[in-house]
């Protein structure tokens, strides 16, 4: 039973190391590195990764508990007609956005206000990359909206809460491997 359970952790853990090379990911690892560690070395650029990749994991953690919360209601919940036709209606205007039918975009002030505070944010420091990890888990949500939903799914058949955001929380940290990799010891042993 220990056994199974600690297989069960080791491959969601291995799950969030396969989502890192995902096409629209893994471009990302370099670019993020050069801008956590910037002028950082060893220890400190380690540190700095690692505080970034617990900021991305405790986002998913958060979701995992709250989904392994909600449990069963929230299955009902998103089966309802309402939040289906909710969701279609959705969908339909976001499809209609990227064919270019209309331009969606934050209001122009929230853009001006959003950039002078990433302007005055200093590269390099723990605060900012724990930041950073919160913001890239809700930007790059997205790109992994299916394994993350499937992960989400299994989550929600669980009994417990806790062990739902140990799953996700493993899962960002698995995501998060490589990137800590790149940061201490350069992108020489990640995949081209």
């Amino acid at each position: 039973m220990i056994a199974e359970v600690l297989i069960l952790r080791l491959k969601v853990f291995l799950l969030g190391i396969l989502l890192a090379f995902l096409p629209c990911s893994l471009p990302l690892i370099p670019i993020l590195t050069g801008i956590l560690v910037q002028q950082h070395r060893g220890y400190r650029a380690a540190l700095i990764a690692l505080v970034f990749v617990l900021g991305m994991a405790l986002v998913y953690a958060v979701m995992g508990l709250a989904v392994a919360q909600l449990g069963y209601s929230f299955q009902r919940w998103f089966q309802s007609p309402v939040f289906i036709s909710i969701f279609s209606i959705l969908f339909i205007l976001f499809a209609l956005n990227l064919f270019g039918a209309f331009q969606l975009s934050l209001p122009q002030g929230m853009l001006q206000r959003l950039d002078q505070w990433q302007q005055k944010q200093k590269g390099g420091t723990l605060i900012g990359a724990g930041l950073m990890g919160v913001i890239a888990a809700l930007i790059v949500g997205p790109c992994m909206s299916a394994p993350l939903a499937g992960a989400l799914l299994y989550v929600s058949h669980l009994d417990q809460a806790a062990l739902g955001g140990l799953y996700l929380f493993l899962l960002g940290l698995g995501m998060g491997i490589p990137l800590l990799i790149a940061s201490v010891f350069g992108a020489k042993y990640l995949p081209k």
